[in-house]
C-alpha cells in the first residue's frame, strides 16, 4: 500500500481547461522510480521486513509456530496467554 501511495500520489484536479500547458523533459517512469528509491517509509518497511525474516528463520520450530499464531494468523484470536 505504501508503495502504491508513493507511485501514485494524490494530485488536485486542474480546473483550468485550455490554460497554460507546462512541458516536461523528465519521463513519468523516471519520476516514479526516483520517488520509490528515495521514500523513507518504504525503505524503513524493507529494513523491518528483513529483520523479521532473519529472526524468524534463525528461530526454532517452536518459536516459529508461536510467532505464526500470535503475529501472522488473521484474525488474531489469541493473546500471549492463549498462545502459551
Amino acid at each position: 500500500r505504501v508503495r502504491e501511495e508513493v507511485l501514485n500520489p494524490w494530485q488536485p484536479t486542474d480546473t483550468n481547461i485550455g490554460g497554460e500547458h507546462v512541458h516536461s523533459n523528465i519521463s513519468v517512469t523516471e519520476i516514479k522510480a526516483t520517488r520509490v528509491v528515495n521514500d523513507r517509509r518504504l525503505s524503513q518497511l524493507a529494513r523491518m521486513k528483513s529483520a523479521i525474516e532473519v529472526v524468524y528463520h534463525s528461530s526454532t520450530p517452536e518459536v516459529q509456530k508461536l510467532m505464526e499464531l500470535y503475529y501472522f494468523k488473521k484474525p488474531r484470536t489469541l493473546n500471549l496467554t492463549g498462545v502459551a
